[in-house]
């Protein structure tokens, strides 16, 4: 399984925020926004990973992650000359995904929390082609909505309808076979110029190819890409680590307790950070391991 994290755009809902530097680049409480998509996907076991973003951009993330030998992964970049949707990353990821099984996770998006964790790396396993995931929002206007049966089978999905048929939004990671490509080439650009992800989506429920997986209210999930969004996460997070006492998105952390580092490597990293709480959240890491 390869991964592909799509950090482009040009953050316009965010402005004058992101006026110099990208949106996931922002810090969530006490992190850049990426670090938590990167330590998502890193927990659920994926070691070689993809970060798309745009020419201006690229070299900040390169600067942020190396090539990933830190954490005991492989990393590559890739340019998004121009954003023209979700679906452009499967086009731009081609000789990347090589026709093997990909996630696509959104570079703004983060979940923590209701063993979110578990059930991702579960997911993982039991794709067979396509899987997108339904959380219940109070305003999925705002989302790619999808309808689902009694036995949890998709009926319809729709791109941020105007009446939508129910309260369940799709959060952006999605998981493909490796047909994911060929189908996106066939894609034509929606009315807003785009390359829907919604539409890889229909054609995977076409052929009855698609399995939706529902999250439960307990899990925690944020589209942080407005300013109300990217502040209610942060205080979350600060809630959250506090009061459990729990370090929530560090790739390092991911990284060793999914046996991708070990206790000298992750120990080495901590040495060449400066003296913060996220240093000490880590190295209380080390003495309970």
């Amino acid at each position: 399984m390869k991964a592909i994290i799509l950090a482009g755009g040009s953050g316009s809902r965010l402005y004058p925020a992101t006026r110099v530097t990208s949106k996931m680049l922002l810090p969530v409480y006490d992190k850049p926004l990426i670090y938590y998509p990167m330590s998502f996907l890193i927990e659920a076991g994926i070691d070689n990973i993809l970060i798309i973003s745009s020419p201006d951009q690229l070299d900040n993330f390169r600067f942020l992650f190396g090539d990933g030998n830190r954490l005991g992964i492989s990393i590559e970049y890739t340019v998004q000359e121009k954003a023209e949707g979700i679906a452009q990353a499967l086009l731009l990821a081609e000789n990347f995904t090589c026709g093997d099984q990909v996630c696509l996770v959104l570079g703004d998006n983060v979940f923590f929390g209701g063993e979110v964790n578990k059930i991702f790396k579960q997911t993982l396993l039991d794709n067979i082609a396509a899987t997108v995931f339904a959380y219940p929002v109070r305003d999925p206007s705002r989302f790619g909505v999808v309808d689902i049966d009694c036995s949890g089978k998709a009926i319809s999905l729709v791109e941020k309808p105007h009446f939508p048929k129910s309260n369940l939004a799709v959060p952006g990671v999605y998981i493909y076979d490796g047909n994911a490509v060929n189908i996106a080439k066939n894609l034509k650009k929606s009315d807003r110029g785009e390359y829907e992800i919604t539409d890889v989506n229909l054609n995977y429920l076409e052929r009855y190819e698609l399995q939706v997986v529902r999250l439960k209210e307990n899990v925690n999930w944020y589209d942080a890409g407005t300013e109300n969004s990217l502040m209610a996460v942060s205080n979350h997070i600060y809630e959250y680590q506090k009061f459990k006492n729990v370090l929530v998105g560090s790739p390092e952390q991911a990284a060793y307790k999914s046996g991708f580092i070990d206790h000298k490597q992750l120990e080495l990293t901590i040495s060449n950070m400066p003296v913060n709480n996220y240093r000490e959240n880590l190295e209380k890491l080390l003495v309970s391991t």
